[in-house]
């Protein structure tokens, strides 16, 4: 009997979360989850979780039609199959200008279906989705109910700080290619600080922003003749806030 295919996912954001996922879906055991902090600790964790489903147009509008219904799936599951309850739910999303100086208590004409929380003196508003068209899901809750089915079906998580990669030369191939300015290699071992290295046969990079800090692990190896960095290029964002609110 062949061993089972050795998957190491860099990063334990929802990516990470959501490949390993699929791949314990298909019948993938040997899967290890490599995460620096901690499960779900950037945005992952801390993020709105705000779903929509109808906001895009053309190939990206199928996809995020395809994701919304996903989300909405995999929510009931795992409240029906595994008993986890992520927070899940459809809402009406509204898009208000809201002007603070003027007295609270005086709203304009057109806010009466506005929810009654909503005491500030609101001008302008428009309804951007209903139940239909707009959900959100909690993402820590989420990306850490996903790995610990993983776990269940046999995966791992290892805390550490991943530095790099080992390589070796693939011998079945016996001359160069244009890709390559030597034999072709692969990855065999991720190397850990201060841990013993992980063996796979198949490393996904899921670090989010910080997957170009990555570039150095291959640039060093020589895979490419073009630098790898270039194709790693740093991920920016926009601070955001989002509060939730139980009542």
């Amino acid at each position: 009997m062949t061993n089972p295919t050795r998957i190491c996912i860099i990063g334990g954001g929802i990516i990470g979360a959501s490949i390993a996922f699929h791949l314990s879906e298909a019948g993938c055991s040997n899967i290890t989850i490599v995460e620096r902090t901690n499960i779900a600790c950037g945005a992952s964790g801390r993020a709105g979780g705000f779903l929509a489903k109808n906001w895009r147009t053309g190939a990206e509008g199928k996809f995020s039609e395809s994701s919304f219904l996903a989300h909405n799936e995999l929510a009931e599951r795992l409240k029906n199959e595994f008993s986890t309850d992520v927070l899940y739910r459809r809402l009406t999303t509204y898009n208000l200008s809201v002007d603070e100086i003027t007295d609270k208590t005086k709203k304009s004409n057109d806010s009466t279906s506005l929810p009654k929380w909503i005491t500030a003196n609101v001008h302008q508003q428009e309804i951007l989705g209903n139940e239909d068209t707009t959900a959100q899901v909690h993402p820590g809750l989420l990306t850490n109910a996903l790995v610990k089915i993983v776990e269940n079906r046999g995966g791992r998580v290892v805390i550490g700080k991943a530095n790099g990669f080992l390589f070796e030369t693939i011998t079945t191939h016996t001359e160069k290619d244009e890709h390559h300015q030597t034999s072709p290699i692969r990855a065999v071992k991720l190397l850990i600080e201060d841990q013993d290295p992980i063996e796979a046969d198949i490393f996904i990079l899921t670090m989010g922003p910080w997957t170009y800090q990555a570039a150095p692990w291959f640039r060093d190896a020589m895979v490419f003749k073009e630098n790898i960095s270039h194709q790693l290029d740093a991920i920016s964002g926009v601070k955001a806030h989002s509060i939730v609110f139980k009542g």
